[in-house]
């Protein structure tokens, strides 16, 4: 059965490809960002299936939502360090740091509160890269994910509200 390219070997690929053939991985992270790096809500992550391709995750992709991939997104992450994309990266490590219920205690941090273990080694690996300093900062994307976490509380707090008109009517 043929497969195309996908997100997560992409990302896993790109992030060796330029220790080998740097001239050669600058072509190929373009084709990748072109065909793979995607905005759902203003945010950047990294898609399992090329854009035009609409299919679902498996096994090694880990959670395909909205077309982004976890494993894609989490390694790309990396990738886009590796390849010089800072602001991308720093986005991606935003989102990933807010979607990924991350939870410090005893000065141990955890991701997925702590579920999945190996989604912490692979976290860690991601953000393993030497840096500048002045790539280390926050980027664009804290004031999107601090605008999506507000309205989904403002959700939250509304369906609440709602449930318990509903449930004082119906007493």
């Amino acid at each position: 059965m043929y497969q195309g390219a996908r997100g997560s070997s992409q990302s896993l690929l790109l992030n060796f490809l330029v220790e080998i053939d740097e001239i050669f991985t600058r072509e190929q992270f373009q084709l990748y960002k072109k065909h793979f790096l995607d905005k759902r809500l203003g945010l950047y992550g990294v898609r399992e299936h090329p854009k035009g391709v609409n299919s679902s995750g498996d096994i090694d992709s880990g959670p395909v939502i909205w077309g982004i991939g976890g494993a894609a997104s989490v390694v790309g992450q990396r990738a886009m360090w590796k390849n010089g994309a800072i602001e991308e990266a720093k986005s991606i490590r935003n989102n990933l740091e807010s979607f990924g219920m991350t939870i410090t205690f005893n000065e141990k941090k955890k991701y997925l509160l702590g579920a999945l273990p190996i989604a912490d080694a692979f976290l860690c690996w991601s953000n393993s890269v030497e840096m500048h300093p002045v790539q280390v900062g926050v980027g664009n994307s804290r004031g999107i994910i601090y605008s999506i976490s507000i309205l989904i509380v403002v959700f939250i707090a509304k369906c609440f509200r709602l449930i318990s008109k509903l449930t004082r009517r119906s007493t």
